[in-house]
This record gives C-alpha cells, sequence and structure tokens, in this order.
C-alpha cells in the first residue's frame, strides 16, 4: 500500500513539475514576441538563468560552431550564482578540446546527456579530460536543429554535483534553443537589410 501511495506521489510530482516548465517556457516565448534587436541578448540570458533555476544547475549557455565547425563560441550565457567559474560570452573553444561532443551534436545531431564523467566512452577520453580541467561534474548538450543543420547548440552544466538530465524536458529544452537561434537570425536579417539599404542610399547619393 506504501509503495502504490509512494508512486502515486512520484506521478503527480511529475506531472507538477513538468507542468511547471510548460508555464515556463510559455512565459519566455512571449518575451520573444516582436522583440527589439537591443533586447535580444539580455533577454536570451534571463531565459537561460530561469532555466538554471528551474533545473537547479550551476551554469547554461548558447554555442556555435565556427570556422566550418572546427571551433565553437558561446554567444550566451548565465550562472545559477557567483560561486560558479565564469566561461564569459564570447569565448572561442578550439573543437580539438571536445572532440566526441562535437561529433555527436553537430555531424550526428544527437543530445549529449552526461549524468557522471564515467559514463563517457572511451573515445571520449579528450572530452572527459576537458570536463574535469572546466570542473563539470555532469552536462547536456542539445544540438538546435534549423532547416536540418545544427549550428547551434544549448548547453547545461551541473559544476557542484552530478545529476541525472530528465529526458522529457529535452524536447522543450530544444524547442526553446529554436527559439533563441530564430530570433537571433531575424535580428542578423534585418541588420543585414539595413546595411544593404545604406549601401544603397549612399550609391544613389553619389550619382546625383
Amino acid at each position: 500500500m506504501n509503495e502504490q501511495i509512494d508512486k502515486q506521489v512520484q506521478i503527480e510530482k511529475s506531472l507538477e513539475e513538468r507542468l511547471r516548465f510548460e508555464r515556463l517556457l510559455s512565459d519566455v516565448s512571449a518575451r520573444f514576441v516582436n522583440i527589439s534587436a537591443e533586447r535580444l541578448d539580455g533577454e536570451i540570458e534571463i531565459a537561460l538563468k530561469l532555466v538554471l533555476e528551474f533545473f537547479q544547475v550551476d551554469r547554461g549557455g548558447l554555442i556555435r560552431t565556427l570556422h566550418e565547425r572546427q571551433a565553437w563560441q558561446v554567444t550566451h550565457v548565465a550562472y545559477v550564482d557567483d560561486q560558479v567559474p565564469r566561461v564569459p560570452a564570447g569565448t572561442v573553444l578550439p573543437r580539438a578540446i571536445h572532440p566526441w561532443q562535437l561529433e555527436q551534436l553537430i555531424e550526428k545531431k544527437q543530445v549529449v546527456s552526461i549524468s557522471r564523467l564515467d559514463d563517457l566512452p572511451p573515445e571520449a577520453h579528450v572530452s572527459k579530460q576537458t570536463s574535469i580541467e572546466l570542473g563539470v561534474r555532469s552536462t547536456l548538450n542539445i544540438p538546435i536543429l534549423i532547416d536540418e543543420s545544427a549550428d547551434y547548440i544549448i548547453a547545461l552544466n551541473s559544476i557542484k554535483d552530478e545529476r541525472v538530465w530528465p529526458e522529457e524536458f529535452i524536447p522543450r529544452l530544444r524547442l526553446l534553443g529554436e527559439i533563441f537561434v530564430n530570433a537571433m537570425e531575424r535580428r542578423n536579417a534585418e541588420r543585414a537589410l539595413r546595411k544593404s539599404e545604406q549601401r544603397l542610399d549612399l550609391a544613389a547619393a553619389s550619382a546625383e
């Protein structure tokens, strides 16, 4: 009887947690409707901080690949508190420090969910050593698929403790990453359009 009650409590707790995350995702999505270019970076960092607080993990970021996928750059990052080691936004990291992870994420478009570093396969020894040096104990990395390409990654790192990453939240976290990336691409397109218009205006003025 007690086991049945405990199971029911766990089911209810899991459902409540999912509903809380759905509300969080809905609130975050609403903030990105018609967002100005000037507010975008700050709103992405606020959203990442909310995700960290929900999952009770230490550091989270949005990452993109560079230089024909031979490096990756931290475009946005958030921390749960001031005690977490910093990896500043804009930091560029060579592929060589995480070759296995990038292969899984970018080439194979697979989620990398690591609860314990000892769970990494032997071929991931370089990534394991890098994680140890960076103080990462557990990590969840999700490729963001835009037009079948996976050039962006949403990453959550647990520094203080090992943790299990609930699989049921991964599709929703991917959706959140897609919201971030689509907003960034709209901003880039708008900036490119403005630059093009400015060049046309200058050309027209020169021709007069």
